[in-house]
């Protein structure tokens, strides 16, 4: 199966996105890419878009989307969706994504001041794709692919052998731009489809990507739609955010900033070349009337212009039938925020699969009513979960944001540090549960999930212990120390030459390799065929903020509850991205 997808980034068009508060849930354009031998072609482009309520903006800007249609094929960018078309795909098939970066800008950063952006923002306008959770070659998913702007392009063949069926997400994925350009819009649903899963033949469903916007106007972020911002010493890379949603000098970027701080810390020259300015706009009455373009500004109470979209919508309405279940496939495309909600005790939740991979065993359908969970979840940034829910009274039902720590008494949620999780008390979504909707699912939970087939990237590990001959009990060290040979990964902060960078087992992300296998910037070499048993450290002495463990390509199988009750992650569950 050749698929092919052409992703490009161009100039603005003359037509809008524009959303309603409390509209109906719009999913984006489906995709179908389950024929081998299809192909497909995405242009990325700039595209007006606007969160409305009734004749007052909420908000109005310039975004990054993913277009069906060229720039000239399209000029009114009616092909153009934010989030970008949800990817359906098949195991037993080939398919071949093209890139194509036609946005205006900058290449690569001036080498007389390259090094100021070791580890920062850079890069404004380069891109590449991630497919995060699939199951493919690291040859394939190199996220250390730059597809250049001003036409620069890729193509990424995928040959999917078995795979397991399930949420996964792509999404631009360059170091330095990805949070940029993620927030921005380039991220997308993919659904992977496996014959004789029953579970997604029998039920209806929707798709839930998550964002945000903290909403600093160009007034004030950048006086005139310049692309000019206050720079606070005469040194390059020296730019310090003015809009950070806590003073905790800890988070040092991420969710605690503003989009307007994001762009404002790309190297001026890159705002320069870029076809992209800062342009937003808003009807809404500023919180802090002496903000202005030289004022450090923090907000360490309950932000008013702080919003959180679903599938770039603000708090809509999913319709559904009562009595009849409805599979909810919900993606934390926040990029840095922890994502967590209270579901309201009306109806049924019961969690079904984690990251794109079904929960069987004493798990399987696994009600979030129990006393580990009290109707609540949190996922982690890149994390996906699948839910099942039904309710039996018609009426209109809130899922309201939550950082409530009780659900969890072994205090791990209180560690994850205010401006890391997502802001209390907003309503994300809602459910209109009706006997007119006409859903065509079941009143009945699944009972079987698909086979993890043994031999696989997903057969179970559970039973695995130190005896076990499939077990690798040491991951050899490859830089460093070569007798460490402990299958530990601890986050840190490390300070080389008065510059302090987050660091994995004491080493700081380098490229000293840039074409596959980056053999000398891998942390550890281990073998093919072998399973590793790995302990994840976040060390608070050393690295006290909350972090993320993603692991591309293959997902990992947690052996053990984390938190007390297993409120973060059950036993056994399968996972890519944890924290």
């Amino acid at each position: 199966m050749n698929f092919l997808v052409l992703i490009s980034v161009i100039s603005l068009s003359s037509s809008k996105i524009i959303h309603n508060i409390d509209e109906y849930l719009q999913e984006p354009p489906i995709i179908d890419l389950t024929s081998d031998g299809a192909e497909v072609t995405l242009y990325v482009r700039l595209c007006e878009w606007s969160s409305m309520n009734g004749s007052q903006t909420i908000l109005n800007m310039t975004r990054y989307c993913y277009c069906e249609e060229s720039e000239l094929d399209d000029p009114e960018a009616d092909s153009c969706s934010m989030p970008g078309p949800t990817l359906v795909m098949h195991e037993e098939t080939i398919i071949n994504v093209t890139v194509i970066n036609e946005l205006i800008g900058a290449g690569h950063l001036i080498p007389s001041i390259a090094h100021l952006y070791h580890n920062k923002f850079k890069d404004l306008d380069m891109t590449n794709l991630h497919v995060h959770g699939l199951h493919v070659s690291p040859e394939i998913d190199d996220v250390l692919v730059e597809i250049l702007p001003n036409d620069g392009q890729h193509s990424y063949l995928y040959d999917f052998s078995y795979h397991y069926p399930g949420t996964f997400w792509y999404h631009a994925h360059h170091h330095g731009s990805t949070t940029w350009q993620v927030n921005m819009g380039l991220h997308g649903a993919i659904s992977m489809n496996q014959d004789g899963d029953l579970i997604s033949e029998k039920y209806e469903e929707n798709i839930l990507m998550f964002e945000w916007f903290y909403v600093i106007p160009s007034s004030i972020c950048n006086p005139g739609n310049s692309r000019y911002c206050k720079v606070t010493s005469t040194k390059d890379a020296s730019y310090s955010p003015r809009f950070q949603l806590t003073d905790n000098e800890e988070i040092k970027g991420g969710p605690n900033l503003a989009m307007c701080d994001v762009y404002c810390s790309f190297p001026q020259y890159e705002r320069n070349a870029s076809g992209y300015i800062y342009d937003v706009t808003t009807d809404l009455n500023m919180t802090n009337p002496s903000w202005n373009a030289n004022e450090t500004v923090y907000n360490t109470e309950d932000p008013d212009l702080l919003f959180y979209f679903v599938n770039g919508q603000l708090s809509p309405t999913i319709n559904m039938t009562k009595g009849v279940f409805r599979r909810l496939r919900m993606i934390n495309s926040l990029s840095n925020w922890y994502l967590q909600f209270q579901f309201p005790s009306e109806c049924e939740w019961y969690l079904i699969a984690t990251d794109g991979v079904y929960i069987g065993g004493k798990y399987m359908n696994y009600p979030l009513s129990s006393p580990s969970h009290d109707n609540q979840y949190i996922i982690a940034p890149g994390g996906r979960a699948d839910f099942m829910v039904k309710c039996m009274t018609n009426g209109t039902y809130e899922i309201i944001s939550t950082n409530d720590n009780s659900v969890d008494p072994s205090g791990t949620l209180e560690k994850i540090p205010t401006g890391e999780r997502i802001w209390p008390e907003k309503v994300l979504f809602r459910l209109e549960v009706s006997d007119d909707a006409s859903d065509d699912g079941s009143d009945e939970l699944p009972e079987s999930v698909p086979n993890k087939v043994k031999g696989t990237y997903i057969e179970d590990l559970s039973e695995l212990n130190y005896t076990s001959p499939e077990l690798e009990t040491t991951c050899g060290c490859n830089y460093g120390d070569p007798s460490n040979d402990e299958c530990n990964i601890e986050f840190m902060f490390i300070t080389v030459n008065d510059t302090t960078f987050g660091a994995v087992n004491g080493k700081p992300f380098e490229i000293l390799s840039p074409d596959y296998p980056h053999k000398s910037d891998a942390l550890m070499l281990i073998k093919q065929e072998k399973a590793y048993e790995y302990i994840i450290d976040n060390n608070a002495d050393t690295f006290p903020v909350a972090h993320v463990y993603h692991q591309h390509i293959n997902p990992f199988q947690v052996q053990t509850n984390i938190s007390s009750l297993g409120f973060i992650a059950l036993e056994t569950t399968w996972w890519d991205t944890l924290g």
